[in-house]
């Protein structure tokens, strides 16, 4: 399964700051109409991964939507994009 996050930023704060953040405990950000995907093959792993990814979230005072789809990676169009 893949659930994909989207972002609404606040005008407060820094946009890099959250994507190294995220980055950090190994979220996949994504360049095209969602910003972040999470994998997951059971609710548990979910929990355990949307866990960390909350704590970001809340940190910096988001808001969020999540879309969950069981799709292959071959149905999807995005990019991914790597931070220096």
């Amino acid at each position: 399964m893949r659930t994909y996050i989207d972002i609404i930023f606040n005008p407060d704060m820094n946009p890099a700051e959250f994507a190294r953040a995220m980055t950090e405990i190994d979220m996949q950000m994504l360049f095209g109409p969602h910003d972040f995907v999470i994998e997951w093959d059971n609710y548990e792993e979910f929990q355990k991964k949307f866990k960390k990814v909350l704590e970001i979230i809340r940190k910096f005072k988001l808001n969020y939507r999540l879309q969950t789809f069981e799709e292959t990676e071959e149905d999807l169009p995005f990019m991914t994009v790597a931070l220096s």
